[in-house]
């Protein structure tokens, strides 16, 4: 496949997944699903069968009983691929060059 070929594809799919992202609600939601996220959410009392990893030992020592940190769960993520288009792209060995392998990935 020629650079102008996956230039011009990937100006599509730019142009659609622009589409797809901007959607009035996308991202400003609150998750109902409590687990391993990345954002807080609450502490509560330890019960058999939590992960130990998530005991919030600050508050387990203010009373005297183990808690464990909650997170929401992330259902919707915002993924970013990005390609280099410079020279070195071309360059490879044994019939295959670096953007053909990037895009294969991708």
């Amino acid at each position: 496949m020629e650079t102008k070929e996956l230039l011009k594809k990937v100006r599509q799919i730019e142009i659609n997944i622009r589409g797809v992202v901007n959607e009035v609600f996308a991202g400003e939601y609150h998750s109902v699903f409590k687990g391993r996220g990345m954002e807080f959410a609450e502490v509560r009392e330890y019960r058999y069968g939590d992960d130990v990893r998530n005991i919030d030992w600050n508050v387990s020592a203010r009373m005297s009983q183990p808690f464990v940190k909650m997170f929401d769960e992330e259902r919707e993520l915002t993924v970013m691929i990005l390609f280099d288009c410079s020279a070195s792209e071309i360059f490879g060995t044994r019939g295959q060059v670096k953007g053909d392998v990037a895009t294969e990935i991708a």
